[in-house]
């Protein structure tokens, strides 16, 4: 869209305007200990919503400034145990507007808490959005009333507060995600100009109107295709200024992408398209032939290394 950055600069100016930053640090002892400390962390949304994710960081702030790593979880309810600071900064944030259930991210019928949170928000989409998925909720309706405008500017936020610490190595900020989290790794790194280096595992969220050049299939969440066909037009009009394809144009530090070919979730040609507006000079994408929308452990450990060069 011709607005796109237009768009963006002055949701974040008018989130920055009416909404103060409250960032909340609620310390999870199970996961602190001599260490390392561990805390759930929160902040208020542009439409007064809660966002939250998990911050663990060496207990011995004496010894930083620390390196950062951030990341964002795959598509689904809730996000994972989070993982030992190992002498780093380390913040997951979720994407959901109900409580993460710490710990717990499978969809196991022991996983109660979580089912029911999943569930309710589900049941919460589809009688006002006609659509029960949390990744197209709301696109129909405007741009600012779609699930992840509201996760982009919080979470950018989050990383702004983080980045200002003093324990914090600010040349040394990293991002690294998979599918939904590797979407989110082009959106933040071009939105957010503290990142300095980035991974995106099969990345989301690209070629979102791929479809209507030449039919080729857009990256999950396909919110087009995932609305009724009275809802498409308005759909078609909103979805592309959330397509990582057009963060990306904005990215100039490292980066490195990971893409399957036989990925049937986020294509071959969607990722392509998302790593093709990449303005970096330094960025490099890796194809695995045979690799689904399941990341090869080489492929994990291959671009974990660069991450951490």
């Amino acid at each position: 869209p011709k607005d796109f950055d237009m768009f963006w600069s002055t949701a974040k100016a008018k989130y920055d305007e009416e909404v103060p930053v409250d960032v909340k640090l609620e310390k999870l002892d199970a996961y602190s200990n001599g260490a390392q400390n561990a805390y759930r962390l929160s902040l208020t949304t542009p439409h007064g919503k809660t966002v939250d994710g998990v911050l663990t960081e060496p207990a011995d702030f004496a010894k930083g400034p620390y390196p950062v790593r951030i990341s964002v979880p795959g598509a689904g309810p809730s996000m994972g145990v989070p993982v030992t600071a190992n002498g780093k900064i380390r913040l997951t944030m979720n994407v959901h507007f109900y409580p993460l259930v710490v710990g717990e991210h499978k969809r196991s019928k022991g996983n109660s808490s979580l089912l029911e949170r999943e569930k309710s928000e589900a049941t919460a989409y589809l009688e006002k959005y006609r659509v029960n998925r949390y990744s197209i909720a709301g696109v129909a309706v405007s741009r600012e009333e779609y699930h992840y405008y509201d996760c982009i500017l919080a979470i950018s936020r989050a990383l702004d507060w983080l980045w200002a610490r003093p324990e914090v190595k600010k040349d040394d900020f990293r991002y690294f995600g998979t599918s939904q989290g590797g979407g989110f790794g082009l959106i933040l790194t071009g939105f957010n100009t503290h990142i300095t280096r980035t991974v995106a595992y099969v990345p989301a969220v690209t070629d979102t109107l791929g479809f209507l050049d030449d039919n080729r299939q857009s990256g999950w969440p396909q919110p087009v295709v995932g609305h009724p066909a009275d809802l498409k037009e308005a759909v078609v009009a909103n979805a592309p200024y959330f397509d990582a394809a057009h963060f990306a144009t904005r990215i100039t530090t490292p980066i490195r992408v990971a893409v399957g070919l036989s990925d049937t979730t986020c294509a071959p040609c969607a990722v392509w398209a998302g790593y093709n507006a990449i303005s970096s000079v330094d960025k490099a994408i890796l194809p695995r032939p045979g690799m689904t929308h399941k990341v090869d452990r080489e492929v994990y450990r291959v671009l974990g290394e660069w991450l951490e060069e």
